[in-house]
């Protein structure tokens, strides 16, 4: 069990969001990861795991939201028709960006990703949601947990195969140790896999 973050290290993460946006700039309204979340990023981080937030518990709130979201979507029988399933998840895009946005400013905080990084897979969801629109829904967030929870560890396994390869050649490596996720995260973002999991 990780130990919460402390009020110290709450305070550097709120200063290096200043870094970016301002001098005594806060997360809006509904956008500042709780303690706890940044706890569990954290750790998970330290665990050598991809920073995986499940968005049918954590959203905006996290202290407050209590109640896991669910969605309705289809499966598809043996036989060949649908039947309506409920899943665990934002239950449309609009959700799914506003629990996005908390994880977002959670992992800037904790200085694993570059400003620009993130806002460019939310921008790929987006694409895909006006693409294939609400009845599809659930089959990308589908996509996009098994893109977070498993992808995102694939490639950065990948990129320390590579990096190894490279270091025994002198070349220099991709991943920054202190900060891997970040080109992770560039990389999902080009990854033509992910598409083929919707």
């Amino acid at each position: 069990q990780a130990e919460v973050i402390s009020d110290a290290d709450f305070i550097v993460c709120l200063q290096r969001y200043e870094q970016h946006y301002g001098q005594d700039k806060r997360p809006p309204s509904g956008q500042e990861p709780s303690a706890e979340q940044l706890t569990a990023l954290r750790a998970t981080m330290l665990h050598h795991l991809p920073p995986y937030a499940d968005f049918a518990i954590s959203g905006p709130h996290g202290n407050r939201t209590s109640k896991m979201l669910k969605l309705i979507g289809n499966r598809l029988r043996p036989d060949g028709t649908l039947s309506i399933v409920e899943m665990k998840g934002p239950s449309d895009i609009g959700k799914w960006v506003a629990a996005w946005r908390v994880f977002q400013v959670a992992m800037l905080m904790l200085n694993a990703v570059d400003l620009g990084t993130l806002p460019e897979y939310e921008a790929k969801m987006d694409a895909y949601a006006v693409m294939y629109g609400p009845r599809v829904w659930p089959t990308q967030y589908q996509a996009d947990v098994r893109a977070r929870s498993e992808r995102l560890g694939r490639i950065r396994l990948d990129i320390l195969e590579k990096d190894q390869t490279a270091a025994l050649r002198g070349q220099p490596a991709i991943l920054d140790p202190a900060r891997p996720w970040n080109e992770v995260f560039n990389h999902l973002i080009n990854d033509d896999k992910w598409l083929s999991l919707i």
